[in-house]
């Protein structure tokens, strides 16, 4: 998992892997944590259910999507996850290994936060 280097690093200096791009949380550039955060606050606002199973109807790339057209500015997939996983959702790859992941978001709140949004 980690290179032979890295597993003699402190834990807080140890990079941390969302999706396939490494990069250390400290060395997000300030753009992501902005947007990151807008979409957490979005995400609570929007009231979205956490249910028991993972809905594989509505991806990060997806809701990403959904989320930038709400708050008028971009959103990586990285930042997404970020912030569901931050609002206490379980995420998991949709595939194994990839950097597009799945929520325990129920259909209807996501359906209602969607209502008159167009992103495809």
């Amino acid at each position: 998992m980690f290179k032979q280097d890295e597993r003699k690093k402190p834990e807080k200096e140890k990079k941390t892997k969302i999706g396939s791009t490494n990069r250390s949380i400290d060395g997000w550039f300030y753009g992501e944590q902005i947007s990151s955060k807008k979409a957490i606050n979005w995400i609570e606002q929007s009231n979205f259910s956490q249910i028991a199973s993972f809905n594989r109807e509505h991806s990060s790339y997806m809701l990403k999507h959904l989320v930038e057209a709400q708050i008028g500015q971009y959103v990586s997939n990285e930042s997404l996850i970020v912030a569901m996983v931050n609002c206490g959702f379980k995420g998991k790859p949709i595939v194994m290994g990839s950097s597009v992941y799945c929520f325990n978001v129920s259909q209807k709140s996501v359906n209602k936060a969607s209502e008159g949004i167009s992103i495809f």
